[in-house]
């Protein structure tokens, strides 16, 4: 990996753009990074970090990035360019920060971006914008990530003997990063795997053996019968639990148990064939005993039915003589019904009558005929007449009233809301005049708007020829960059074309002398004798030549070409500048700008709808002058109306009172009442019209009520005489004395049907019992003893609970000797599997704790993967002492140490000091300050130069070492010096990151870091010259 170029821009202390050349400051192989205390000397390696691994490394966090002496709304940014894998490489990163709003107050949160390029044909190509994608990139050409990058490229201050002084696990994690040893612990993880999979596997086969015995005791626990030996010996199969018992024993126990269990079975299926035969017996006696019984009751009870009804004889003819006459009342019980419902007709249609004659005593009706009622009810008909008539003529007066206070309401009405009008046109008149002085704004805006248009379109082809200028002039940088590149390529394809060219003119003799044969002329000099025939050291093909000078001219075409381009660029720069007019702030005075052209702009927009809103003002201005001259024809017309209408009130008022008059001097209701009453002098009040009617309409009522009453007792007291006739004949038709006589025979039918059934039930029983005690079987039971059922039944109830627990034993055993057959052989395949598996784990157990670095087989508790990386150790042990050995005097050598670390930790990767004046082996952390810083750089660059020799490792062309050169003295400072002067070979850049005076003088390739209150500056010394500050 090496690094090229670093670009930042608003990035930690810089405010403004940063650039390191770092093939340029780094051309000699080492260059110092040096600057006061925060200028921002590690800031830089941080832009590295972040470019590769969007974050920073240790305690630092990439929060807070953007640079706080930077214009707020500058985009932090950061480039870096380097080459690793094989891969020419441009990543760019811009963390996340906030800016301003662009409208309004307040910030917005900006999130971070990232780009790839790859370097392909002579072209960058954008690779991803992704930040996954990206990463992934960069971990697969780096091989290592921000943690390791940190500890192995940076040497951060404060931390050079981090390394140094690791546990032996530490170091092994940092190690396997940056050597490949992954199939190593591939293997080591393959064999913890396969020892925790044989241990499953042993345990799984326990467990399912544990299972099957557990069932098989619980099978043996729920046997009726024993079946396991309860002697004393305690130690055989029969008298330990067989979930105990070692799985080599637990094949013979089961074969005892299964013996047991055959011969229960044999011993259960007698039993049951005996315990069946006593069942029958015992069933067949209760069977017997039992229909013995029933046939006895049966004859018992028909003798007791006969015996209670020769006792209730008596009151079994009673019944018979009361069936007979009810059944003779029956055919009468119409007659006698019609006759009671007459009756109460008769007492019903008198007490209406009654109750109607209060009504009519007004009339001096009460004692009328039926005829006399009749014409008083036509008098009244002819006097309701007159009534109505009037009633007609008050609602006529009612409309009309309504039509007055209608046309009253419309005055009113009207003349309010011409009272509105007449303020709406007022209001109208000052709206008005405001919207022609808006119009009037209007129309001087829409003057004034294309002049500001103009001057802001000029403003922003200002800012749109600087934003082109400033991103061709990058790409300028960029084409000129490579244009050196390539009028380079251009001249060395010219050397090689001449050098071969000039090789070929002097090797033509060579070649022409390779053509010459004895006896034959020379195509030169003609001669036959070639005595010294011409040799070359070289020879060149004329293809050669001719390839070469191909290459020249494509070589010089790409660079004219690309020279070209230059120059078009520049000139239409140049033009660009020629029309740039300088202005002090041109941001803030286009936004001025834009802001009152957008204030003109609205007001112009408004002046149509201006426009529209006044020709409605005037609109609405017609409408209500309309509407005021309608009004007024409106209110004469309902007071003209309202005259109309009063004098036909008059008119109505005098033909009512006629009407009542008349009807006061005819109509029987009002006799004596004298003359008709005054209507009231309001009109609409019409109560003593609707009062008169009131009590003409109740007299007609209770009259003709008075009259249907009177006819309906005539009706009734004739269909009361009928009934009786009717009656009377019945009786005597029957062969009762009299009605009353009759009434008594009468059951309702329910009762009479009820004492029917039970003079037919009597008869039934005496036939049955009767023939019951003529059976033949009924008169032999009856000459045999009772049996006792209790004791057949228990009997046989004890001989059913002996063939049911018979059976229930015949199916347990057998059940547990078919379960204890089926899983005896589960046992057996189990057992034979926790065998072999049991070998399998105990090899899998000692081969993977010996590759872990566990077990008394690795005594040293290394593991596979440390010792793969103890030899890389060594080598870079090996390597750190060829550059310790210049420094400190030679005095100390680093050993790779295998011994056993202290409580059972990891061992293999430790690491101790050799002192070579004393002879002893001293532990790391015992080395001064200065001491440990020279063995710990030591060790960093023997760990990069072993990372480049080894096959699939990582090559390190850069390396940064920052601080720590403060704890030397002179004279290690001076050895120190010299040793990082030897890692110019090889192509290697060190990048030296220190204040020490004295390394200014010694490394004259430099980034000096200079600090300000407006932020940090960089500025490049290469070549022993200086170059301006980085801005």
């Amino acid at each position: 990996m090496r690094l090229h170029r670093l670009t930042a821009t608003a990035f930690g202390p810089f405010a403004d753009t940063v650039s390191v050349d770092l093939d340029e400051v780094g051309a000699d192989g080492i260059f110092l990074i040096r600057g006061a205390t925060g200028a921002g000397k590690t800031s830089l390696l941080d832009a590295i970090c972040f470019a590769l691994f969007a974050d920073l490394p240790g305690a630092r966090t990439k929060k807070g990035l953007h640079s706080d002496h930077a214009e707020r709304g500058t985009v932090p940014s950061v480039e870096l360019e380097l080459t690793a894998a094989g891969r020419r490489l441009r990543v760019e990163r811009s963390p996340e920060f906030r800016r301003p709003k662009a409208r309004g107050t307040g910030e917005v949160s900006v999130p971070a971006k990232a780009q790839l390029w790859e370097l392909r044909d002579g072209d960058w190509q954008a690779l991803s914008t992704r930040h996954d994608e990206i990463a992934e990139v960069v971990d697969d050409v780096l091989g290592m990530g921000l943690a390791q990058f940190s500890k192995v490229v940076l040497l951060p201050q404060g931390d050079f003997a981090t390394f140094l002084r690791a546990t032996p696990e530490e170091r092994r994690a940092l190690l396997e990063r940056l050597f490949d040893v992954a199939g190593f612990v591939g293997i080591e993880e393959w064999f913890a795997k396969a020892r925790k999979d044989s241990a499953a596997d042993v345990e799984e086969t326990r467990r399912e053996l544990r299972t099957v015995l557990t069932l098989v005791s619980e099978q043996l626990a729920g046997s009726p019968v024993s079946v396991v030996d309860s002697g004393d010996d305690e130690d055989g199969p029969g008298g330990t639990d067989l979930v105990e018992l070692e799985p080599a024993l637990v094949p013979a126990a089961l074969n005892e148990v299964i013996a047991g269990l055959e011969g229960a079975a044999a011993e259960s299926l007698t039993a049951l064939d005996e315990a069946r035969g006593r069942a029958e017996v015992a069933g067949a006696a209760l069977s017997a005993g039992r229909q013995c019984a029933a046939t006895q009751a049966r004859g018992r009870g028909a003798a007791v039915t006969l015996a209670e009804l020769d006792e209730a004889a008596e009151a079994h003819d009673e019944v018979v003589t009361r069936v007979d006459a009810a059944t003779r009342a029956a055919p009468v019980a119409g007659e006698l019904s019609a006759l009671t419902r007459a009756a109460a007709a008769l007492e019903s249609a008198r007490a209406v009558l009654a109750s109607t004659s209060a009504g009519t005593a007004p009339l001096g009706c009460a004692d009328a005929t039926a005829s006399s009622l009749a014409e008083l009810d036509s008098r009244m008909v002819e006097s309701g007449a007159l009534l109505a008539d009037a009633a007609r003529a008050g609602g006529t007066l009612e409309r009309l009233a309504t039509q007055v206070s209608r046309h009253d309401a419309q005055v009113t009405r009207d003349s309010e809301r011409a009272r509105a009008v007449v303020a709406a046109l007022d209001d109208l008149t000052t709206r008005r005049s405001e919207v022609e002085s808006r119009l009037a704004t209007a129309a001087a805006a829409e003057q004034s708007l294309t002049r500001a248009r103009q001057d802001v379109e000029a403003l922003r082809r200002q800012q749109t020829l600087r934003a082109e200028n400033a991103r061709d002039e990058s790409t300028l940088a960029t084409h000129r960059s490579r244009h050196h590149e390539l009028i380079s390529a251009e001249q060395d394809a010219r050397d090689t074309y001449l050098d071969l060219r000039e090789a070929r003119l002097d090797g033509m003799a060579a070649e022409l002398a390779a053509g010459l044969a004895d006896d034959e002329p020379c195509p030169v000099c003609g001669a036959a004798d070639h005595p010294t025939p011409a040799t070359a050291e070289r020879r060149v093909a004329a293809e050669d030549v001719a390839t070469a000078e191909a290459a020249w001219h494509t070589a010089q075409t790409a660079s004219r070409e690309l020279g070209a381009v230059i120059t078009a660029l520049e000139a239409t720069v140049a033009q660009r500048s020629a029309e740039v007019i300088h202005h002090d702030d041109l941001e803030a005075t286009l936004g001025v700008r834009e802001a009152a052209l957008d204030v003109l702009e609205t007001e112009a927009a408004g002046r149509p709808a201006l426009s529209d809103a006044l020709a409605t003002l005037d609109d609405e201005g017609k409408a209500l002058t309309d509407e005021a001259a309608a009004l007024r024809e409106s209110i004469a017309g309902a007071t003209a109306a309202r005259t109309e209408v009063t004098a036909e009130i008059e008119q109505v008022r005098a033909a009512v009172a006629l009407a009542l008059e008349e009807h006061a001097h005819l109509c029987p209701c009002a006799s004596g009442q004298g003359a008709g009453p005054e209507l009231p002098a309001d009109m609409g009040d019409l109560t003593v019209l609707a009062d008169v009617r009131r009590r003409h309409d109740a007299a007609a009522l209770a009259l003709e009520a008075h009259l249907d009453a009177l006819r309906a007792v005539e009706q009734r007291t004739e269909d009361h005489a009928a009934a009786v006739a009717a009656v009377e004949a019945a009786v005597s038709e029957a062969g009762f004395a009299d009605a009353d006589e009759l009434s008594a025979a009468l059951l309702p039918p329910a009762t009479l049907a009820q004492l029917r059934s039970a003079v037919a039930d009597r008869d039934r029983a005496r036939a049955v019992a009767t023939a019951t005690l003529a059976e033949d079987d009924v008169l032999a039971a009856m000459q045999l003893p009772e049996p006792d059922l209790d004791a057949l039944e228990t009997a046989a109830s004890e001989a059913t609970g002996a063939v049911t627990s018979a059976t229930s034993t015949d199916a347990l055993v057998r059940a547990s000797l078919t379960s204890v057959r089926r899983m005896a052989t589960t046992v057996t395949t189990l057992c034979d599997r926790l065998s072999s598996s049991g070998a399998r784990a105990d090899a899998m157990r000692e081969l993977a704790d010996t590759l872990a670095g566990l077990g008394p087989n690795n005594a040293l508790r290394m593991r596979l993967s440390a010792f793969v990386l103890a030899a890389r150790l060594e080598k870079v042990a090996e390597l750190a002492n060829e550059r310790l050995a210049s420094m400190g005097g030679g005095r100390y050598q680093l050993r790779h140490s295998d011994g056993l670390a202290a409580r059972g930790a990891r061992s293999g990767l430790g690491l101790d000091v050799l002192d070579l004046w004393t002879g002893q082996t001293r532990a790391t952390s015992s080395l001064s300050g200065g001491e440990s810083f020279m063995a710990s750089l030591a060790l960093a660059l023997g760990l990069a130069d072993a990372v480049r020799e080894e096959a699939g490792g990582f090559d390190l062309q850069t390396l940064f070492i920052d601080e720590g050169f403060g704890t030397l003295d002179d004279e290690s400072l001076e050895q120190v010096l010299d040793v990082l002067d030897g890692l110019r070979e090889g192509g290697r850049a060190v990048g030296v990151v220190s204040h020490v005076a004295e390394l200014r003088t010694r490394i004259t390739n430099q980034v000096v870091v200079t600090k300000t209150e407006h932020g940090s500056s960089v500025r490049t010394i290469a070549a022993g010259s200086t170059a301006e500050p980085a801005a």
